[in-house]
């Protein structure tokens, strides 16, 4: 039986403090940037994070859309459809990417799907990639049906052995290219993006607070000045993997889960503070006595985070590979197959606008009123899973195992 959407209500975006911050201190860091290197920061830097104070306030346009039946009006405000800073437009996209790939796109097992990830869990850059691979290897039965084969788990000494292989092929490319894999400290010509994510890939000042404190922070007495250590992982000169996180044949709701952790945004509003002085705080880990880890910055070391965390344009943050490769023979016989009658299209990303064309703002919202409206419940979905969208169709290619997901750095 379908179920009324809850009632629409506006985002305050004007109201976090993440607004306050890029709002007031935006023009600071553009101006210092521009004053103090040869080059500004990019383009595609300033206009995310001024598209961000534009996003979801309806100063800045808006549709509104009428139910002729009720006569009710809804407002929308336009959407800045960002990739780095916005916490609305990254959550919306990061909410459809793992709903799209579990309806649409993977099977009970995948080949591998790859979420780069330019961030860390304070707001630092810390470029790595989270991969789902297949746990196990496909095969074709007598009469082309793919089969399925899993896979035993992986082993420590394989593991060390996969990021020995990581760790010389990235040597052998950086050696052909001529570059050193290491950001050199004093480049000869360094430009604002090189000083931002120069600050980004620094610890930086790491404090113990209390909820709604207002004295100044405690010093982290644990802070060894390194990033954390994990006993699964394995790690060589820098380079590390971590996979020991497993999802089970058929278990869509686990798959999506770790989809939606993929494709996460960089920043949690609920975690950002202000401070007594106007320094921004950043919850990293909350501790059993009711204190909480946090990374303490000034306003202009946050938005210097900030745009190093944004994505370059054109720069694709999921890619497929394996069976899911677009130009896979296999692909078409391995992805499901669309519900009867589903007729979603996949939104492709953004281009970049044309600096001659004015840029087109695009809803926050669909602007439909059927599923606001009072008078008439929408009509039933059959096998509706929780948060409204249909089960995989009985069409589906039936294989089956497990997911294995990669973290790798």
């Amino acid at each position: 039986m379908g179920r009324l959407a809850p009632a629409y209500r506006p985002r305050r975006p004007t109201e976090t403090v993440l607004y306050s911050v890029v709002r007031s201190h935006l023009e600071t860091f553009l101006a210092y940037a521009r004053e103090t290197y040869e080059a500004p920061l990019p383009r595609y830097v300033e206009e995310e994070l001024r598209g961000y104070l534009r996003c979801g306030v309806f100063a800045h346009g808006f549709v509104r859309a009428h139910c002729d039946e009720c006569g009710h009006d809804l407002l929308v405000a336009f959407s800045c459809l960002g990739r780095g800073v916005c916490p609305s437009c990254a959550g919306r996209r990061m909410a459809n990417t793992a709903a799209h790939l579990v309806d649409r796109v993977l099977p009970a097992p995948i080949g591998a799907v790859t979420h780069v990830q330019r961030f860390g869990s304070s707001v630092n850059l810390n470029v790595h990639f989270h991969v789902m691979v297949l746990d196990g290897v496909f095969t074709r039965a007598a009469d082309g049906a793919p089969l399925f084969h899993p896979a035993p788990t992986p082993t420590r000494d394989e593991l060390e052995s996969a990021v020995l292989r990581v760790r010389q092929r990235v040597e052998t490319w950086a050696a052909r290219k001529g570059a050193a894999i290491s950001v050199p400290d004093d480049p000869a010509t360094p430009t604002p993006l090189d000083a931002c994510a120069a600050i980004a890939m620094q610890r930086g000042g790491v404090r113990v607070l209390r909820e709604n404190q207002t004295t100044d922070p405690e010093p982290d007495p644990t802070d060894s000045g390194g990033p954390p250590r994990t006993t699964d992982a394995v790690e060589l000169d820098g380079f590390n993997l971590h996979a020991s996180v497993a999802i089970a044949a058929d278990d869509d709701v686990g798959r999506e889960r770790l989809m939606r952790y993929g494709a996460r945004p960089p920043i949690a509003l609920e975690r950002l503070r202000l401070l007594p002085g106007g320094r921004v705080a950043y919850r990293i880990k909350a501790l059993r006595d009711g204190r909480a880890k946090h990374r303490v910055m000034t306003p202009l070391e946050f938005l210097a985070r900030l745009a190093a965390l944004v994505p370059p344009p054109r720069y694709p943050l999921l890619r497929y590979h394996g069976v899911l490769a677009p130009r896979s023979s296999w692909r078409s016989s391995i992805v499901p197959r669309a519900p009867a009658g589903d007729t979603r299209e996949v939104r492709k990303e953004r281009p970049a606008t044309p600096p001659s064309q004015p840029e087109r703002p695009t809803p926050a919202g669909s602007g439909r009123l059927s599923d606001s409206c009072s008078k008439a419940p929408p009509p039933s979905v059959p096998n509706e899973r929780p948060g409204g969208r249909s089960e995989r169709s009985p069409g589906s290619p039936a294989v089956t195992g497990p997911l294995t997901s990669v973290e790798a750095a």
